[in-house]
C-alpha cells in the first residue's frame, strides 16, 4: 500500500517584540504612535492638539481659526471664545461699551449701557448745535458728542476756531473782534503815495483799515506811485538814481524801451551782427550800436582798419588790396 503524501502550505507569522515595535512606532517613547505623534522625536510633545489663532492677542481664539498644533505654538490659544479676533477690545473678558457692538461676546448689545446725548453737527466741524439733540447709545450719523457750536452752519466757526476780523464770533466765547482777547487782527501798512502797495516796517494791527493804509508791504518807493509792483518797468536815462519800477529788484529788466544793439566782444566798437542784445542805452562794455564787425574775436580787423598783407581781410572789405603794416 502506497501512502501519499501532500505538501501543505504552512502560513508563517512575522513577530516583532514590543521594544522593536515602540522602536519603529514610536521613536520618542512617549506612547504617542505615528502618524498621532506631532513630533516623534520629542518625548515632550505628544499627540495633535486643536488650537485656535488669536490675531488680536487678547487670550481668546478664533472659531473659525482652528488648526491642528504640537503644543502651545505662538499665535493660538486653547479657546474659540473670541467673536471678533481683529479687535482685541471685543473677547468674553471685555467690558460692554455704548457703542453699538456686542463687546463681551454674550451675543447681546450695548446691554446695561446708558443713552447719551448727541448734538447734531451739520457743518460737520465737530461741534453740534445744543438745541438740537437726540439720544441714543452709539453716535448717530452726523451727531457729535461735543456741543458749544454758535453757528452749526459754518464749520470756520467753532470752539477751536481763530477769531478773525469780520463781526463774527468765530471762537464761539461771547466775545466779537477786537474785543476778543484771542483776536488775530489784521495788519497795515501805510501807503504815503496811494498806488496800492504800502511800505516795509512800522505795521498798524487792528480790525479795520487806518486811512493811507493798505494790507502789504511792496512797495519799493512809497514817494512814487508810478513805482510799485507790476509797473511799467522803462530805462533809466540820465537820471541821478536809477529807478527800479517794478520792484522786482533788478533795475531796467524787461524794459519797455530797451534798444538792439550787438556784441562787441573784442572791444574794438564794432558789434557782431548775429549777436543781438537788448538793453538800456548807453551801451555797456561789450556791447555796440554797430552791427558791422566781419571778426569778433579780434580787435585789428573791423570797417576801416588797415588792410595788410597778411592774409586776413582786415578792413571787412575783400576788395581792398593789402600793403604792408
Amino acid at each position: 500500500m502506497r501512502w501519499l503524501f501532500a505538501t501543505l502550505p504552512t502560513a508563517s507569522c512575522f513577530y516583532i517584540t514590543e521594544a522593536e515595535r515602540a522602536e519603529r512606532f514610536d521613536l520618542d517613547g512617549d506612547a504617542v504612535e505615528r502618524p498621532f505623534d506631532c513630533n516623534d522625536q520629542d518625548p515632550t510633545l505628544g499627540a495633535f492638539v486643536t488650537r485656535y489663532q488669536d490675531l488680536d492677542q487678547d487670550g481668546f481664539g478664533d472659531p473659525a481659526g482652528a488648526v491642528a498644533a504640537c503644543g502651545e505654538e505662538p499665535g493660538t490659544v486653547d479657546n474659540d471664545l473670541d467673536c471678533d479676533d481683529t479687535n482685541r477690545l471685543t473677547n468674553p473678558d471685555a467690558p460692554e461699551r455704548c457703542d453699538t457692538e456686542d463687546n463681551n461676546c454674550n451675543a447681546q448689545i450695548d446691554e446695561g449701557q446708558s443713552e447719551i446725548e448727541w448734538y447734531r453737527d451739520g457743518d460737520g466741524d465737530g461741534y453740534g448745535d445744543e438745541s438740537d439733540t437726540v439720544e441714543f447709545c452709539g453716535r448717530p450719523e452726523g451727531y457729535s458728542a461735543e456741543g458749544r457750536d454758535c453757528n452749526d452752519e459754518d464749520d470756520a466757526v467753532n470752539p477751536d476756531a481763530t477769531e478773525v476780523c469780520g463781526g463774527e464770533d468765530e471762537d464761539c466765547d461771547g466775545l466779537f473782534d477786537q474785543d476778543d482777547p484771542d483776536l488775530e487782527p489784521n495788519v497795515w501798512f501805510a501807503d504815503l503815495d496811494l498806488d496800492g502797495f504800502g511800505t516795509p516796517g512800522n505795521p498798524v494791527t487792528q480790525c479795520e483799515a487806518p486811512p493811507g493804509h493798505v494790507d502789504n508791504d511792496l512797495d519799493c518807493d512809497d514817494g512814487d506811485d508810478t513805482i510799485k509792483p507790476g509797473a511799467t518797468e522803462r530805462c533809466t536815462v540820465g537820471a541821478d538814481l536809477p529807478a527800479d519800477e517794478d520792484c522786482d529788484g533788478v533795475i531796467d529788466d524787461d524794459a519797455v524801451d530797451r534798444l538792439q544793439f550787438y556784441a562787441d566782444a573784442d572791444a574794438d566798437g564794432f558789434g557782431d551782427a548775429g549777436v543781438p542784445v537788448d538793453a538800456c542805452p548807453p551801451p555797456g562794455p561789450g556791447l555796440s550800436t554797430n552791427p558791422s564787425d566781419c571778426n569778433d574775436t579780434r580787435d585789428d580787423v573791423y570797417p576801416g582798419a588797415p588792410e595788410c598783407s597778411d592774409g586776413v581781410d582786415n578792413d571787412c572789405n575783400p576788395a581792398t588790396p593789402g600793403g604792408p603794416c
